[in-house]
């Protein structure tokens, strides 16, 4: 490994954990190397075993090994969270994921603390209020708090936060109110 990528390693790494300590969601670091930035993988080689680990908990029914592996790869849990099969966290940095108390989170759901680009690399915490909901199929993105009592409707792509008590469909996930169901109305919103 190069020094200067050395060097990009330590800081990704000493800003993820001033992130971790922070109000801050999220923070965006620039990216300048020629190379392609997701074969730099290799350099964080404790994310072959996070990975591992990850499809691992992914099998598992929502059981108290399930809850303790979690918390084992950094994940803060709290306490009577449901998660279903398929769960699966980002392997980079799962210490940026937090799930608060009576969360339930359906089958497949993805959440990701980091984003990559040709130009710069996102890191962001991922935060899930007690008793908010995540439907199957749902990605969560880095740098997002699901709020106090929010639904995520299944198949979701949540990229922003939400607001307490809400329900989230769609593609980017519109806001809704109060969870009643009006098919006649065209973007299929709640009202």
């Amino acid at each position: 490994m190069s020094k200067a990528l050395r060097d990009y390693k330590r800081q990704i790494l000493n800003e993820k954990k001033s992130l971790k300590h922070s109000d801050r969601l999220y923070m965006k670091l620039p990216y300048a190397f020629a190379s392609n930035p997701i074969i730099n993988w290799k350099y964080f080689p404790s994310v072959i075993f996070k990975y591992l680990v990850r499809g691992f908990i992914s099998n598992l029914p929502p059981c108290k090994l399930q809850v303790w592996m979690l918390r084992m790869m950094g994940v803060r849990v709290g306490n009577n969270v449901g998660i279903s099969f398929g769960f699966k966290i980002d392997p980079w940095f799962p210490d940026l994921i937090e799930i608060e108390d009576e969360v339930i989170i359906g089958e497949n759901v993805t959440l990701l603390t980091h984003d990559i680009t040709w130009s710069r690399v996102k890191l962001g915490k991922i935060i899930i209020r007690a008793k908010a909901m995540v439907g199957a199929n749902s990605l969560i993105g880095a740098g997002v708090e699901i709020a106090r009592d929010s639904k995520i409707a299944l198949g979701s792509v949540i990229t922003t936060s939400t607001s307490p008590g809400y329900l989230y469909r769609d593609y980017h996930a519109m806001a809704t109110n109060k969870g009643t169901y009006d098919p006649s109305h065209k973007d299929s919103r709640i009202k």
